[in-house]
């Protein structure tokens, strides 16, 4: 999976998203599963969610309640 930066209106790259997109790429060398990098790639990067939900879900997928 490439990583995908999204410059912001300035043409930068803010810290969080360099942060995330360094965190992803690390996951994905050490053999994480492509389904949860994925995930967490949509909650962090383009949806932009934080909470401790968000990001359970994030990591275990959709069969974890809530």
């Amino acid at each position: 999976m490439a990583v995908v930066s999204t410059p912001g209106i300035d043409g930068t790259i803010d810290i969080p998203t360099q942060v995330f997109e360094s965190f992803l790429s690390e996951l994905e060398s050490t053999g994480a599963s492509s389904e949860m990098i994925a995930r967490l790639r949509k909650t962090l990067l383009e949806d932009h969610i934080f909470t401790e939900g968000a990001l359970k879900t994030a990591v275990l997928g959709e069969e974890t309640s809530l």
